[in-house]
């Protein structure tokens, strides 16, 4: 099963967040027996005005800096056996080309962090990155604490029966395997605006819409109990809920004191690409735990 992450790729950018991020890096890949790539990406871009330099020298001296401040991090938090690199041009593009080497890896980015070197907000570069990812992806957010620390006691993992579902499964499966967590299987049903009678097209009455919705219910409930009938002897809850699926996952967080969300990235963009889909893109965004994004 470890061969899910083939190993760990952690970019910084050297603000708390991707701090937090490195050290959850360095605790998976301990745990796993993964080998972990620390980077940093320079982006040589705020170097150059057309096709001048605008500052001579300061490619280099970015450089020293990132080597610098990745020698101090490694002196505070020991990844010496990590390999670490210093890329240069666009960060979003150099973390894409760097997960997607070999047999891919598992990703692990900062939300939000602000960059003490090119200035960028990390939080855009993760989703630039999360959109074009064809691996996992990890985003550990601002202010996690405990929950970013440590081995997980939760695991929520989000279903919404797509083309990603097995795939969240197994990787939901793995980690609630890995730390020994209790895992909650969660579907929402969401609340239609109006549904017609497929015979006489009249607007359902109150009493047939909740009916209807506790049929549903039902049917996902067994739906998930079939999904999750392989996890073995894991601690597991089967919950489904009716509502607005992200407010009901976001609650869901919260009730259970998740410390890991497992969810599928959703969504494809008319290019063929891995577009993120609305409610992967809250969760990242606003989970008070770290997301493990599923391809």
């Amino acid at each position: 099963m470890t061969d899910l992450y083939p190993r760990i790729l952690c970019p910084v950018d050297f603000s708390d967040v991707s701090r937090a991020a490195l050290e959850w890096s360095i605790d998976f890949s301990k745990k796993t027996k993964r080998p972990l790539s620390v980077m940093h990406a320079v982006d040589t871009r705020l170097l150059h005005v057309g096709n001048l330099v605008a500052v001579p020298g300061g490619e280099e001296e970015l450089r020293l800096e990132a080597t610098r401040q990745l020698d101090d991090w490694n002196d505070e938090l020991d990844f010496s056996r990590a390999e670490l690199e210093v890329a240069d041009g666009s960060p979003a593009d150099a973390i894409v080309k760097a997960a997607h080497a070999g047999d891919g890896a598992l990703v692990v980015m900062g939300t939000h962090g602000l960059s003490g070197l090119s200035k960028l907000l990390l939080g855009s570069v993760m989703e630039k990155v999360l959109h074009r990812l064809r691996v996992p992806l990890v985003s550990v957010p601002p202010g996690a604490g405990g929950r970013a620390q440590g081995e997980p006691k939760t695991i929520l993992v989000a279903i919404d029966f797509g083309p990603e579902t097995a795939s969240v499964v197994e990787h939901a499966v793995f980690f609630a395997n890995l730390y020994g967590a209790r895992l909650v299987a969660a579907h929402v049903v969401p609340v239609p605006y109006v549904v017609l009678n497929d015979k006489t097209l009249e607007r359902l009455s109150e009493n047939q819409m909740s009916e209807l919705m506790e049929a549903l219910t039902v049917d996902k409930s067994e739906a998930l109990s079939g999904l999750i009938s392989g996890a073995g002897s894991l601690d597991v809850d089967i919950v489904t809920k009716v509502g607005p699926i992200y407010s009901t996952l976001h609650q869901l967080i919260g009730d259970r004191e998740v410390d890991l969300v497992v969810t599928g990235a959703g969504g494809h963009g008319a290019s063929g690409l891995g577009w993120v889909g609305s409610t992967c893109h809250k969760l990242v965004r606003s989970a008070p735990c770290p997301v493990l994004v599923v391809r």
